[in-house]
């Protein structure tokens, strides 16, 4: 069985003042050694519920959503969503030929897509590890917190790492 890293809208638009800190962070990571990157980005559309419901009309466009060089460098595969998940056929298939059953999550936002992320791998039962050295959000550490202290209860305190991960 693999491993893979899962990294989570690590996009242009999502870089900002209460996020740049991660993007050295996430570089080193991505050197680590994991068996395969998979990253995600998303693409908000018109009429989306982020649209509707929220009046947000952020990432809809480059270079918003654009992955940052590095990651697309090292990642296996890119895979747009238009939502909070990245759980699709295609991902799910890439697992499973590649046997992985171990998933580390790292990026952005800590408490939104990436939470989002860990719940629904957890639920279809992949051994899933939060990074939360490699995560960073838009709403700020207090959201970082609080989705820290959602995820351990979702997946497990100690699935949940806070510290920097040796290269070993």
């Amino acid at each position: 069985m693999s491993d893979c890293l899962l990294l989570i809208d690590v996009q242009k638009g999502f870089v900002t003042e209460r996020t740049e800190y991660v993007v050295p962070r996430l570089k080193e990571l991505v050197r680590m050694g994991f068996d395969h990157i998979v990253a995600t980005k998303f693409v908000n559309r018109p009429g989306s519920p982020f649209v509707r419901h929220m009046g947000w009309r952020g990432m809809m466009s480059s270079p918003d959503t654009d992955v940052l060089d590095f990651v697309e460098e090292a990642a296996d595969g890119v895979e747009e969503k238009n939502g909070y998940s990245a759980v699709c056929q295609r991902i799910n298939d890439y697992f499973h030929e590649n046997g992985v059953d171990r998933v580390y999550i790292a990026g952005l936002d800590s408490d939104c897509c990436v939470l989002k992320n860990a719940a629904d791998f957890f639920d279809l039962g992949y051994d899933v590890t939060v990074l939360m050295y490699y995560t960073a959000s838009n709403g700020g550490e207090d959201s970082v917190k609080a989705a820290r202290t959602v995820l351990s209860r979702m997946i497990g305190e100690d699935h949940v790492v806070d510290g920097r991960l040796d290269a070993d």
